[in-house]
Parts: C-alpha cells; structure tokens; sequence
C-alpha cells in the first residue's frame, strides 16, 4: 500500500493581524454573533491590494470582521474584556524587498 503525502510550504510569507477596538457609539457593545449593530463596522484601507475591497485603491476600503473571542488584555485597558475588528494578511517575503512599510487607516462605516 503506497500513501502519497502533499506538503505545502509557508517559509516565504508572513501573516500581519490589524486590529481596532472603538466601540461604535458610547452605549452599545456588540458581543460576538450578535445582530445588534449589524449595519455598523469597521474597515481598513492601504497602500497594499490586500488591504482594498477587491485588489485596488479605486475599489474601496475592505471591511473588518469582530473577532470571535474576547481578548482579555483588553480589560486592563477598557475595564472589560473586549472583541476588536480584525483584519488578517497574508503577505510575501519577496513582496517587501524595496519597500518595507505598510500605509493604513481604520474608519468606521454604516453602510449594509
């Protein structure tokens, strides 16, 4: 019996995690799952096509995601433990021989 082993190597790329915690407005808090504040997010927008809504500048910042668990180093800061948005890029090794710094901003966003 012969067992044929598919090996995918990883060694030439590294994953960057954005986060951002603000709540939404002062009296709501959004536990993960929830529908409360459905329409309400946060998202990210930069000088690389994986931080854009579909590859370029022109199409729109990319939206963020909750986290699905509370980070509980947050409650030292905010008095209670806290799931930020969290956005998580893949990016190349070969992708940051010239250039090695990453432009972004976070903003807040209603829209459906």
């Amino acid at each position: 019996m012969t067992k044929n082993v598919e090996l995918r190597d990883n060694w030439e790329q590294f994953t960057i995690r954005f986060s951002v915690f603000a709540a939404i407005n002062a009296n709501q808090t959004i536990e993960p799952g929830s529908q409360e504040g459905a329409k309400d997010y946060f998202r990210i927008i930069g000088s690389m096509p994986e931080l854009t809504k579909s590859g370029t500048i022109e199409s729109g910042p990319k939206k963020m995601k909750k986290a699905a668990k509370k980070f509980r180093w947050l409650y030292h800061k905010y008095g209670q433990e806290m799931c930020p948005w969290e956005c998580l890029v893949t990016l190349k090794t070969s992708d940051f021989t010239e250039v090695r710094e990453v432009i972004y901003s976070y903003s807040k966003s209603d829209h459906a």
